[in-house]
């Protein structure tokens, strides 16, 4: 019985590694409620990859912003990335009345972590924000060359 526990415990520790560390696709809700006048709506059908995180508007946010600004243009990753930072406190609803478009979807997911999204794949790789190891390594993999 332990063996059997034990094993459970390790296939959850790997599907949780491979859930939160693997890219995922936006929900078919989020897609589906999206209206084009929605904030952020362009990323949906973007050919651009993109690195979004949202935050209040305060010092620690500001600085976080300025560092990945600076990096990324020291890193040529402005001419692969858009670069979106939210910093704004104000509440963004969905065009429909639901809270499953894009906007709400990303300031929810992307509020403690960069959401890096790949275009080719149509897929979000959300990273902790001091996993700076990690979310480089994806940037450049698929920094465009």
């Amino acid at each position: 019985m332990n063996k059997l526990f034990s094993l459970l415990f390790i296939v959850a520790i790997a599907a949780s590694i491979y859930y939160f560390m693997m890219p995922q696709s936006f929900p078919s809700s989020v897609i589906n409620n999206t209206d084009k006048s929605d904030k952020f709506s362009h990323l949906i059908n973007s050919k651009h990859n993109a690195i979004f995180w949202s935050s209040g508007n305060n010092e620690i946010s500001q600085d976080r912003d300025a560092e990945m600004r600076d990096l990324m243009r020291y890193n040529h990753f402005d001419r692969s990335f858009l670069y979106i930072s939210d910093l704004s406190d104000d509440n963004i609803t969905c065009r429909n009345g639901t809270n499953k478009c894009i906007g709400v979807w990303m300031r929810k997911k992307c509020s403690n972590k960069y959401c890096i999204y790949i275009a080719a794949t149509k897929k979000v790789y959300r990273i902790n924000f001091k996993d700076k190891d990690k979310w480089l390594k994806i940037l450049e993999q698929n920094q465009k060359k």
